[in-house]
């Protein structure tokens, strides 16, 4: 079974880059999603059943596909941080709730994060300010697994 949803094994023939749980690809407009990260979720239970897919993946992966015709227009740390905004305020199976923005992004970055830590790790905003799309691409994909959202809780904060 390919790793890759779209059906293709091989993250950079399909066009996402080594590394990515999931990407959009504008020239396509399409969707790829690392088919581990979006059946893995982190399970919150006990239970024998399989964990939920991590939706928040699909809802981010969603958001860039809706902005399409403005990608271009706009810097690529609003754009992700919109991507990552929406997914924050996605409950479950396609329900958001915009009750308390402010505590479920806490809520979104402790989960990526030390849930114990109260800090959360951010890249210098210079550092992303002048991006574009592929820029952003490569010097993700060139950080450290450990480091890589980092990127995206300062879009995310922004």
């Amino acid at each position: 079974m390919s790793p890759w949803v779209n059906g293709c094994r091989c993250p950079r023939k399909a066009g996402g880059p080594a590394g990515t749980a999931g990407f959009y690809d504008s020239r396509g407009p399409r969707l790829l999603v690392l088919r581990r990260h979006l059946l893995n979720s982190q399970a919150t239970t006990t239970s024998r059943l399989a964990p939920p897919p991590n939706q928040d993946l699909l809802v981010h992966e969603l958001g860039h596909l809706c902005m399409h015709r403005y990608l271009g227009r706009m810097p690529q740390w609003f754009a992700e941080g919109s991507c990552e905004y929406r997914a924050c305020l996605h409950h479950a199976d396609g329900r958001f709730s915009f009750r308390s923005p402010d505590a479920r992004i806490r809520e979104h970055l402790r989960s990526r994060f030390n849930p114990r830590d109260p800090a959360t790790p951010v890249t210098a905003i210079k550092h992303l300010v002048g991006l574009s799309g592929s820029d952003w691409t490569t010097m993700t994909s060139r950080m450290p697994a450990q480091d890589r959202y980092r990127n995206y809780a300062t879009a995310l904060l922004l």
